[in-house]
């Protein structure tokens, strides 16, 4: 079964009326809305929000138990909440091209993280994390040290 969330109605909030998604469940596309999340919560496993003019990650997303990949690219975030943790599926997160001066802290199923093109500084240790993929490239590191990731990850930076 593969299933995506691809789009995302003009609300950026899930309380919202006019908030809806297009899922993809065993093939078929379906549109997902408050009175029908659980009936496909469990089926989602990749959303793509790119492009949306998000500055926060939409609350559905955190009620989305077996999500593997997560794309917010292209946004307007500064942050992530704390929420983020508790993805314990979660491998794949995208946050390029966004708004972050922080190195996030990442649930620890996470095995590939894009952050290219915010304006991070400072590396968090994740030594002992799950990485395999660190994608840094257009951000203004002021150091950086390769004991920080674990071994074997490949870090993609430009200094």
């Amino acid at each position: 079964m593969t299933c995506g969330l691809e789009a995302i109605g003009k609300s950026q909030t899930w309380h919202q009326p006019s908030f809806q998604v297009l899922a993809i469940a065993d093939g078929e596309e379906v549109w997902v809305t408050e009175t029908n999340l659980w009936k496909y919560a469990h089926s989602v496993t990749k959303v793509k929000l790119s492009n949306r003019g998000l500055n926060e990650i939409p609350t559905i997303v955190f009620q989305l138990p077996n999500l593997k990949q997560l794309d917010l690219s292209r946004n307007t975030i500064c942050s992530l909440p704390r929420d983020i943790l508790d993805m314990t599926q979660l491998e794949v997160l995208d946050l390029s091209k966004n708004f972050l001066e922080n190195f996030p802290e990442v649930p620890n199923s996470l095995k590939q993280i894009y952050l290219k093109g915010n304006q991070i500084r400072d590396v968090l240790d994740l030594s002992g994390s799950q990485l395999s993929i660190v994608d840094l490239v257009d951000n203004p590191i002021e150091s950086f040290d390769s004991s920080c990731f674990p071994e074997g990850a490949k870090v993609v930076i430009n200094r």
